[in-house]
């Protein structure tokens, strides 16, 4: 059943963190407002929408936040507490202790909520450099709700499990948007095991999808980096090197 346009005027207003996702995925972000906007909603963008806040903002601001979600925690464990803090934690660099905080999360969730918890553990102690990495992330296997595909693909990419990284890209073109970083996996997963016209392919979907879009202020730039990422080896391991796991708070 879908739900009828409201009959009167409603507002949603959208919360920008300190590294709001309307300045990483700016365009995704538009097209999600468009779909909102469409429906009959009224939607405000956040103080900080489009804007990049520094990391010495974010750290500072983030550790205040997260005590206060770990102090939450210890008066009545809850799974979003636990879970905030992680995220927090992981956002200002604090991986260790990011991940603790997933795995009291994934103690107190259920469902969707464990998924979401081992999945931010997993990007912490990738980003930690942890060698229980390699021996974790293969319980992402075992996820099969095409929601997660994204985040399946990614670190299993990371894992440096090209064999099935490649095995999941057709389904990954099929049902997701890339922005540059996640498109640059891709094209080195593809690339690594000689598929040159397939990463080129890859290259030009995205490219297609990004000249459907109204968004011009962006898309020339965005073009302009998914292009550089198919030619230059060294720009794909630079945004490899620093893509971070990007999740709203609960």
């Amino acid at each position: 059943m879908k739900a009828n346009r409201p009959d009167h005027a409603i507002t949603i207003g959208i919360f920008s963190a300190s590294s709001p996702v309307s300045a990483t995925a700016p365009i995704r972000y538009l097209r999600g407002k468009d779909y909102l906007t469409r429906k009959g909603l009224r939607v405000v963008d956040g103080a900080l929408a489009f804007r990049r806040a520094a990391k010495e903002l974010l750290c500072g601001r983030s550790l205040s936040i997260a005590m206060f979600f770990k102090r939450l925690f210890l008066k009545k464990p809850a799974f979003v507490p636990a879970y905030n803090a992680a995220l927090l934690d992981y956002q200002a660099g604090r991986y260790p202790s990011a991940y603790l905080w997933a795995r009291r999360a994934d103690a107190q969730g259920c469902g969707e909520e464990k998924t979401e918890a081992l999945i931010l553990g997993l990007f912490a102690l990738q980003a930690a450099g942890s060698p229980l990495f390699e021996q974790e992330v293969k319980k992402i296997q075992t996820v099969t709700d095409r929601w997660y595909t994204m985040d399946k693909f990614v670190l299993t990419f990371l894992s440096g499990d090209m064999e099935t990284a490649r095995a999941q890209i057709p389904s990954l073109l099929d049902t997701c948007y890339l922005n540059v970083p996640e498109l640059a996996m891709v094209m080195s997963c593809l690339l690594a095991q000689g598929s040159t016209r397939a990463a080129d392919e890859a290259l030009h979907g995205q490219l297609a999808l990004l000249h459907e879009s109204p968004y011009r202020q962006y898309v020339r730039e965005e073009a302009r980096k998914m292009i550089r990422a198919r030619v230059s080896k060294r720009y794909r391991e630079k945004l490899i090197g620093t893509y971070r796991y990007g999740h709203p708070l609960i």
